[in-house]
């Protein structure tokens, strides 16, 4: 099935390459993002159009991403994008445009691919063992809204959670009792 997805992705792009600059990966490189666990989060192959100020760029996954040249800017250090130097780099991880511009290709699907956005925003709250992100996953496992800790305001809790402030014992009782659970509880979620 691997070895289909790759020969559809070489035939597809092959078909579809009009545009000045284009790049694919070489065969190896396909195989490796095919059998990835989310072949879609690689970029694959992909061509720039400055004549109507776009790029497209096959994922692994065969969609494909419409991004505009302006979402390209300038770094803080000067480089630019020379957008006729396109190259897919990093076994599709990194967009190149030119020798000295680089881009992340995780940071344009964030960008652009909301599914994308929400999944890794969800993998980062499941991983993250703060004490902000543990309070939240127990929240929302109790199907409690940030207004459900009265007196606590909700403004108190979405601070908590988002790890801008502690919580003082008395805050943390309140909490805790609302949660039915034991305060040295909350870290363990």
């Amino acid at each position: 099935l691997r070895f289909v997805a790759l020969e559809i992705a070489s035939h597809y792009f092959s078909e579809v390459r009009q545009a000045p600059t284009e790049q694919m990966l070489d065969r190896e490189e396909l195989l490796d993002v095919v059998q990835a666990e989310h072949p879609g989060d690689y970029c694959i192959a992909g061509a720039v159009d400055q004549k109507i100020g776009s790029a497209v760029f096959m994922r692994g996954d065969l969609s494909t991403l419409v991004a505009p040249l302006t979402d390209f800017k300038a770094t803080p250090s000067g480089s630019e994008p020379v957008f006729d130097r396109f190259r897919i780099v990093d076994g599709g991880q990194t967009i190149q445009f030119g020798e000295d511009y680089e881009a992340a290709f995780d940071a344009i699907l964030y960008d652009h691919d909301e599914k994308y956005r929400r999944r890794v925003n969800k993998e980062r709250r499941t991983k993250d063992k703060a004490w902000g992100a543990c309070l939240r996953r127990l929240r929302l496992a109790r199907g409690l809204a940030r207004t459900d800790f009265e007196p606590l305001s909700e403004k108190t809790i979405a601070r908590l959670e988002q790890g801008q402030n502690q919580p003082h014992a008395k805050t943390l009782r309140v909490i805790a009792k609302r949660l039915h659970v034991d305060p040295n509880e909350i870290p363990s979620y």
